[in-house]
């Protein structure tokens, strides 16, 4: 059984049939990045510059760069997409990060206050034994009387 499609030369659908076949195998044995549907068209578009076609045949072929056209985009939002979340991720991940830096950093500086008051009642304390504290002593001379030592408490 022959089907003849009218004002359809034979070597523009093999050639339709050839790039169809080989442009799907290529999309569905590599991962769709952005440029390779790009890439696809331009070779559709520099294969449909060698050949002259009737109406029909550019039909198909403006049916086909179409619907590369329409992949391309897609693959490209898709990866926009995909880098949008990346970086939405990464934002969660820096802002749990730093909020957990910070609070090391502010119980860090408790922990330093504390332990400059520690130090500070343990100096006022040693200084205290050592100076006497509150208490002092003085020694006073006066004339015609022998030094008298005079405490204060």
């Amino acid at each position: 059984m022959v089907w003849r499609i009218p004002q359809y030369g034979r070597r523009a659908l093999y050639t339709q049939a050839a790039v169809v076949i080989g442009a799907a195998y290529f999309l569905q044995s590599y991962p769709l990045i952005p440029g390779v549907a790009i890439g696809l068209l331009g070779f559709v578009a520099a294969l449909m510059s060698l050949e002259v076609f009737n109406a029909r045949e550019r039909l198909v072929w403006t049916i086909f760069i179409f619907a590369l056209f329409m992949l391309e985009m897609r693959v490209i939002y898709a990866d926009r997409t995909k880098f949008e979340n990346e970086q939405a991720e990464l934002r969660i991940k820096e802002d749990i990060a730093r909020k957990s830096e910070r609070d090391s950093f502010a119980a860090l500086l408790m922990q330093g206050k504390s332990l400059f008051e520690n130090e500070e009642r343990l100096s006022e304390k040693e200084r205290n034994q050592i100076t006497g504290g509150n208490t002092f002593c003085y020694l006073d001379f006066a004339r015609g009387v022998g030094p008298e030592l005079l405490y204060t408490f």
